[in-house]
């Protein structure tokens, strides 16, 4: 039996940041995978591989009905940005059966805390104060 096919363009995200060596390796062992770089892949690399790929892995996926026309296999797209963007066909997607995925669940504790913490700065006056500074020191050790 063929491994199902994985494309991974998930820049600007870093492959360590979605994945430990150990769970990366066990990836590979049961999917083909192509990319996991931390850079982006080529356009035309992608497109290439569109057509044997099961899963589609991306920061800023881009698929089009005439994209999921060239990828009979596809079965999932999986946005890893934390969004859901609006280069993906969604109602060509439910048409095909293509599962559309975001990873933005797992990073609502963090973006809840973040939001808190520019709350309680914002409140306590920290944020001017950063910038008051900021601008005394660079007024200082950049002057010309």
């Amino acid at each position: 039996m063929t491994k199902p096919v994985l494309i991974m363009d998930q820049h600007f995200r870093r492959v360590e940041e979605l994945f430990d060596d150990a769970t990366l390796a066990r990836l590979k062992s049961i999917c083909d995978v192509v990319g996991a770089q931390n850079h982006p892949m080529e356009k035309e690399a992608v497109q290439d591989h569109m057509a044997t790929a099961d899963i589609l892995v991306a920061a800023r996926p881009h698929v089009s009905a005439a994209d999921l026309a060239a990828a009979p296999n596809l079965k999932a797209v999986i946005a890893v940005s934390g969004a859901f963007h609006g280069e993906i066909d969604y109602a060509a997607c439910l048409d095909r059966g293509v599962e559309v995925l975001s990873c933005s669940p797992g990073f609502r504790r963090a973006v809840a805390e973040m939001g808190l913490a520019m709350i309680l700065a914002g409140g306590r006056g920290l944020i001017a104060a950063f910038w008051s500074c900021t601008t005394r020191f660079a007024d200082t050790h950049h002057s010309g």
